[in-house]
């Protein structure tokens, strides 16, 4: 039996993450609350040389985001995926976690700092989201870490974090730029990808290509199925237009002998006029079957659909699975817009 991936909290109150890998089996790895999951996932790859997919989704299978802080993982169930193996993972409450510790009175130096560095953290993340520049000085930055009693190299690695977070950007080994801090880094990356003609994805964007993705591969099948389907259809809908055109040669060639040969006109004329209005009535109630006005195009469409019908029944085709997906997938697409994939 497959050992289950699973987080402990140990004698120190420290998470860990127990996870079997493949080729060197179950490991632990220290879960920090101010570490990043992309620093997570690193150490993971970094342990196992045959890792070839590592993905953290939430339990609705949206993918848990490369910049997201242990502390945020506030879902109460977490699926991970290792090379095509899934590992249902439950979350403990980090705040009950501590809340333990304090209780026990086991609170080391080592908490107390993190639990200071978390809250600078968040008070200088929080300051720094809330600005409506677009860029400020590292200087400004280092004043407002001193408000909080932060000195130069507590506030130097905190910026470091908020870097590594994606809440700022700092290009701290360039000359020119690493007296600046850019308070908005999004929009930062879309003006230097737009200046060198390159597309990216927001983050929305990203959450919609991957929800497509698993649109599509649970909608190919039935695609494939109904593409199947309807090429039969319209091939029976075209019989059947054929088939109507040689009976109105038919009736034409009739009608023509009964005028010309056998009878005269003024027998027939009557006989037309029924024909024709016999014509004009299928027509109206073709109108008042299918809310449709009586063209051949309309006509067609309605024999192609009428043998969808019996084809879906006779292979029990899910057409509302399809259709439901098929909504999703042209919602998604909306959304996508001039990012969405030329080829599906």
């Amino acid at each position: 039996m497959s050992f289950p991936a699973r987080i402990e909290v140990d004698a120190h109150h420290k998470m860990r993450l127990l996870i079997p890998l493949p080729s060197v089996g179950v490991t632990s790895f220290v879960l920090r609350p101010m570490e990043t999951l992309g620093q997570l996932m690193s150490e993971i790859r970094g342990e196992d040389s045959e890792i070839r997919t590592l993905v953290f989704l939430y339990e609705d299978d949206k993918r848990v985001a490369h910049t997201t802080t242990i502390e945020d993982l506030t879902k109460s169930l977490l699926r991970i995926e290792v090379n095509g193996v899934y590992h249902e993972v439950k979350v403990p409450d980090v705040g009950a976690v501590r809340t333990v510790g304090l209780e026990e009175g086991v609170l080391t130096v080592e908490d107390l700092n993190a639990l200071v560095q978390r809250g600078y953290f968040y008070k200088l993340r929080q300051r720094c989201e809330q600005d409506p520049r677009k860029s400020i000085s590292v200087e400004e930055f280092h004043r407002w870490a001193q408000e909080y009693g932060i000195d130069q190299h507590a506030a130097t690695g905190l910026l470091r974090a908020l870097h590594t977070c994606a809440v700022v950007q700092h290009f701290e080994s360039n000359a020119h730029l690493s007296q600046f801090i850019f308070l908005k880094p999004d929009e930062l990356l879309f003006n230097a990808a737009n200046a060198l003609g390159l597309k990216l994805l927001s983050k929305a964007d990203g959450t919609n290509l991957a929800a497509l993705q698993r649109v599509q591969a649970e909608i190919a099948a039935l695609d494939a199925e109904k593409t199947r389907y309807d090429a039969i259809a319209r091939k029976h809908a075209s019989k059947l237009m054929f088939a109507l055109f040689a009976y109105l040669l038919v009736q034409f060639g009739v009608l023509a002998d009964m005028v010309w040969i056998d009878f005269n006109w003024d027998i027939m004329e009557p006989i037309t006029y029924f024909v024709t209005l016999t014509t004009v009535i299928g027509g109206f109630s073709f109108f008042i079957k299918s809310k449709r006005d009586y063209t051949y195009p309309a006509l067609s469409q309605r024999f192609a659909n009428s043998k969808l019908r019996k084809l879906y029944i006779e292979n029990r085709f899910n057409w509302q699975t399809w259709n439901a997906l098929d909504q999703e997938r042209r919602q998604l697409l909306q959304k996508l817009g001039n990012n969405a994939p030329q080829q599906l």
